[in-house]
């Protein structure tokens, strides 16, 4: 009895189901959700199936994903729990474990794509929370961080990005969601482009990729026209500004341009903030650059310091890196990559130069424009020319005329001259009809086009030719030193060497001549031409001597031929002998070398017995007499003989144990490239050592 009781109990159930499933095949819903209510207590899994089949269906306004999904699971559930002759009947009735599961999957999938034709990320966050079974979650994840963040790319303002950020750490977007919004609060806190926006944009974000761009503003917001007053002003207010080092700098060799111990004094009292007096030689080693171009074979890429390679070999050519971006050539073409070998600027253009201020100039079938980092171009590219930047200016030329162009890439003064100079002190020279005048940085003629040939300026003064004769100007055009003149040197120790008719005077940088016109004029000497160390090489009757500023023969004029003095050492020829003075005009090291050149650092090349050899102030030999040429590169020794070379570090000890037969200087002020003639090695001054050779 109890077993037949268990039967009709079975079929009772399976009979009241298949109304609701006949029902569905009629499509009457509301007959069929009215069946498969009232059994959803006593038959669960199959009643829930039916519901999840009415609110699957579009076609019935019953129609809910959630709802359809809630029914399915609990149905699922169900039909678990089922024993197997209950899970046998359901079966006559098209409910059954994969029947279940299939329309499950149904849902799932439904429910995905209607989050896509919403696409909005609430939606597929809902389809992640809710559908918390389905395969289409991370799929899903994936959809919705992608569209958070186009939403906020599009709205591209700081907030809508920071949000996308905050929301999404993990996203595939984050990193350019990151440079984004640098790029947008570098837009939206400088768009008056003032002092003060630029300082609270530093002070805000000082790990922006937009904080030198905005540091170079600052500089030249602050420093218009670059006077020593602007300059201290603002290393006094802006220590961390990356100009801040060229601004030491350019104080520093304004006031110490005569070398001499009372001026380095004079500077340390008025500047006691000064912080690196070695400022150029340090800034070799500290600005170097952590990857360095290497070849193995034809291809080129880069190592780190260690020697270890980061960018594989893949380059037909590349050049070092330059604000975090390298110039490579690839299949014939120029781009630009970042140090992880991203193509930032993809290879189409024929040449190009590196990065400077933001901006690199590049060329393509003949023409020049200016890209900015992400590749886009600035500056057209139509121009015959663009050369810099000089002074925060960039020349251009189209057409045969010449303008100019800022750092940003505006066009300030277009291309309407015959020719052009660089900008100095707020002026560059152009040609008008043939003959030479200056704008300033806003285009205006401020010094007529009248001379025949001009100098930049230099501390508020300018060379300037007319007539074929010389003379000194200002900034407003008015004669310091009377256009009357053969030649005006270069203002050295504060005195400029003048020529006329045969004689020579000096004159200070107000037109006042202090040393009277005499028959002592004497040639430049590797571009020094007036006083080094407080003293002037003078001539007559082709013998070489030396006064002081005050127009004293301190020195006779006794020699066959002299240089500079340099170190408190001068070069004297006598008896077709190289050998040095003092400024006291005595022979501290006697004439005996072929050749002989100034002292640099307390050394000095000599050539003896046909060799060269390096010397100190004193005479004693530093370098043997053992070279066929010996070459200084800013303070290291290159020497070679027998087709071999060697390298001496500033203190003069040999660095190459390994026989090379070239060394140069790479674009990376720190590394020397040694090579012989099957192999490239790279030698680091900082750490004196070859860090990297090709095998």
């Amino acid at each position: 009895l109890f077993f037949l009781s268990l039967f009709l109990s079975s079929a009772a159930y399976a009979q009241s189901l298949e109304s609701g499933f006949e029902a569905l095949k009629e499509y009457d819903f509301f007959r069929a959700k009215k069946v498969f209510s009232a059994k959803l207590k006593k038959n669960p899994a199959a009643a829930n199936y039916g519901m999840a089949l009415i609110r699957f269906d579009a076609l019935n306004h019953f129609h809910s994903l959630d709802s359809a999904y809630v029914n399915v699971v609990k149905a699922d559930s169900a039909f678990a729990l089922l024993k197997p002759k209950q899970q046998l009947s359901m079966k006559k009735i098209g409910v059954s474990d994969s029947s279940i599961q299939a329309l499950q999957n149904a849902i799932l999938l439904a429910a995905f794509e209607h989050a896509r034709k919403v696409n909005q990320p609430a939606a597929y966050a809902h389809y992640q929370q809710f559908f918390d079974r389905s395969p289409y979650k991370e799929q899903a994840l994936e959809l919705e961080m992608k569209r958070a963040f186009a939403i906020a790319d599009s709205i591209n303002t700081s907030v809508a990005l920071l949000d996308f950020i905050t929301h999404y750490p993990s996203s595939p977007q984050i990193t350019e969601a990151s440079v984004k919004l640098d790029d947008v609060r570098f837009r939206e806190g400088t768009a008056g482009q003032s002092i003060e926006e630029f300082k609270a944009f530093i002070q805000n974000f000082p790990k922006s990729e937009h904080r030198g761009e905005a540091e170079d503003a600052l500089y030249a917001l602050m420093t218009p026209k670059q006077t020593r007053d602007e300059l201290y002003a603002f290393v006094k207010q802006q220590p961390s500004n990356r100009n801040t080092e060229q601004a030491w700098e350019m104080i520093y060799a304004d006031f110490t341009s005569d070398q001499r111990v009372e001026s380095f004094e004079a500077f340390k009292k008025n500047y006691p903030e000064y912080p690196y007096p070695d400022r150029l030689n340090r800034d070799s080693r500290l600005a170097s650059i952590h990857l360095y171009p290497a070849v193995q074979g034809e291809l080129w890429g880069f190592v780190d310091s260690t020697g270890k390679t980061v960018l594989t070999w893949q380059y037909e050519e590349v050049w070092s890196f330059s604000e975090n971006l390298a110039m490579v050539r690839l299949n014939g073409k120029v781009g630009y990559i970042s140090k992880a070998g991203i193509r930032v600027v993809p290879a189409y253009f024929n040449d190009g130069e590196p990065f400077k201020n933001q901006l690199a100039i590049v060329e393509l079938n003949g023409l020049y424009g200016l890209i900015d980092p992400r590749g886009k171009i600035v500056l057209p590219i139509e121009y015959d020319m663009v050369q810099g930047p000089e002074n925060g200016f960039y020349q251009i030329s189209k057409e045969e005329k010449n303008g100019f162009v800022n750092r940003k890439g505006e066009v300030i003064i277009p291309p309407t001259y015959e020719n052009t100079e660089a900008f100095s002190e707020g002026l560059a020279a152009v040609t008008q009809e043939g003959l030479v005048g200056f704008i300033d940085s806003t285009g205006k003629l401020v010094i007529p086009c009248i001379y025949d040939d001009v100098n930049a300026f230099e501390s508020g003064r300018a060379r300037v030719m007319k007539n074929d004769f010389v003379g000194l100007i200002d900034h407003t055009g008015k004669e310091i030193i009377p256009i009357k003149n053969d030649r005006v040197g270069k203002f050295q120790e504060g005195l400029a060497r003048v020529s006329r008719d045969s004689k020579c005077a000096f004159f200070d940088a107000q037109g006042k001549e202090i040393i009277k016109f005499q028959p002592i004029c004497s040639a430049p000497i590797l571009g020094v031409d007036g006083f080094s160390e407080g003293l002037a090489r003078v001539e007559r009757k082709g013998k070489k001597g030396y006064m002081n500023k005050k127009g004293k023969l301190v020195i006779p004029m006794e020699w066959e031929e002299s240089g500079y003095f340099s170190s408190n050492r001068a070069t004297f020829k006598k008896k077709n002998r190289w050998g040095y003075i003092n400024t006291q005009g005595k022979a501290v090291i006697e004439p005996q070398y072929e050749e002989a050149y100034p002292f640099n650092d307390g050394k000095a090349r000599a050539k003896k017995k046909g060799k060269y050899g390096l010397i100190g102030t004193d005479g004693a030999v530093l370098i043997a007499f053992e070279w066929d040429e010996l070459t200084e590169d800013n303070g290291w020794f290159i020497a070679s003989k027998n087709g071999k070379v060697q390298l001496f570090d500033p203190n003069l000890k040999p660095q190459l144990e390994e026989e090379w037969i070239e060394i140069r200087r790479s674009n990376d002020k720190e590394i020397f490239q040694l090579s012989t003639d099957t192999k490239l090695a790279l030698y680091h001054t900082g750490m004196k050592k070859v860090f990297w050779e090709e095998h």
